[in-house]
Order: C-alpha cells, then sequence, then structure tokens
C-alpha cells in the first residue's frame, strides 16, 4: 500500500485531491494541512509520496517546500515529492517549479488545473 501525504492549504482543492486518491485501494491517503507538522507526519507514517501545494506565500513558498523536503528525504530516501501549483495566478512560480524539477529538487510536479484521474495515475506511477 502507497502511503501518501497531502498538504494543500487550498480547501476545495484538497477535498478534490483527496477523494480521488482514496478511490484507488492502494493508496492510505493522510492529510496535513499545516506544513510545519509535514516532515513528523511523513517519518512516522513512512510516507511513500509527498504531495504539496507550494505558493508564494509563507509558510508554503517553494525555498520553503525544498527545505522541508530535503530534511524529509534525509530519513525517508525513497519518498518522492510532488508539488502542486497553480500556473495561471503565478506563472512564475511554476516555472520555478519546473525548474526545480529538472534540477531533482523533486521527483515530479502538478498544474493546479489538472484532473483527479491525472493526479492518482501520476502518483500511482511514482
Amino acid at each position: 500500500m502507497k502511503k501518501i501525504i497531502v498538504s494543500i492549504p487550498n480547501a476545495l482543492l484538497a477535498g478534490g485531491v483527496v477523494m480521488y486518491l482514496k478511490k484507488n485501494p492502494d493508496f492510505k491517503v493522510y492529510r496535513e494541512d499545516d506544513p510545519l507538522g509535514i516532515e513528523e507526519l511523513c517519518i512516522s507514517s513512512k510516507a511513500d509520496v509527498l504531495l504539496a501545494e507550494v505558493r508564494e506565500r509563507s509558510p508554503n513558498t517553494l525555498d520553503e517546500w525544498n527545505i522541508r523536503v530535503k530534511e524529509i528525504k534525509k530519513k525517508l530516501p525513497d519518498c518522492k515529492a510532488v508539488y502542486v501549483v497553480d500556473e495561471n495566478s503565478s506563472p512564475d512560480l511554476a516555472h520555478r517549479v519546473a525548474l526545480a524539477r529538472s534540477n531533482r529538487l523533486i521527483d515530479a510536479f502538478v498544474y493546479g488545473t489538472v484532473s483527479g484521474e491525472y493526479m492518482t495515475a501520476l502518483i500511482g506511477s511514482l
């Protein structure tokens, strides 16, 4: 069973993502709204995937998430980090997230406008 931690402050988006992920019987989904508690939850649950929304304001900035992911991967090197970014309201941030993937700081990224089915398939493929 793949353990997935979802940290998406946008309640509407988070609810939809969690709903789609829970449809897959091979996924155990945890939701954590406080990004400051993510590392502890990832470690305690032995997470396979961290799905985190990156925003332009603290505590969800790209730099802040990169620091958290680096710390998580020190303890869980096989945990995959996937960022969600709103490419419409934050095109520059979306570009920087894509660069983070190119630089192998994260394992994947998706735009907030992708379908739940696509996101579920992507996470299943990691």
